[in-house]
């Protein structure tokens, strides 16, 4: 049963078909790094919804990127300056789409902003999974 169990978490862990799931699992952490995170800067410390987004955001994109490189797609090859160069230039664009969107959806329809948060991560978790498949670190 041990031997089963430990075949099965290596073929989780290795295997390529598996490399959704383990998006779904640092994506989904960070997502709700990022909601937690957002909301202790906004409630907690008083930092503006906004201005919170961004910090948030950006704290959590760097682990976002070493999780992505490492567990989801396995990727161990020494080109980091060229990978983390389009990450960050694909996190920059998510970044104003996700600020842009929190906008939106708080100031102008009144969303609240946590709730506006989890419909704006379902979007920008959708475009950063093709961007880092297919774009940073394809091989």
């Amino acid at each position: 049963m041990k031997n089963k169990f430990i075949k099965l978490l290596k073929q989780f862990l290795f295997l390529k078909k598996f490399e959704a799931i383990r998006y779904l699992i640092i994506g989904g952490s960070c997502s709700v790094g990022h909601i937690i995170f957002l909301y202790f800067l906004t409630d907690i410390v008083g930092i503006f919804y906004l201005y919170s987004t961004i910090i948030s955001f950006v704290f959590i994109s760097f682990l976002g990127y070493f999780g992505q490189k490492y567990f989801t797609y396995r990727n161990f090859e020494s080109k980091h300056v060229k990978q983390f160069s389009l990450y960050w230039f694909f996190i920059i664009i998510g970044l104003i789409m996700d600020a842009s969107l929190m906008f939106f959806f708080v100031s102008i329809i009144g969303i609240y902003y946590i709730v506006a948060s989890i419909i704006t991560r379902f979007i920008i978790f959708a475009m950063n999974f093709l961007l880092t498949k297919y774009v940073v670190f394809k091989s």
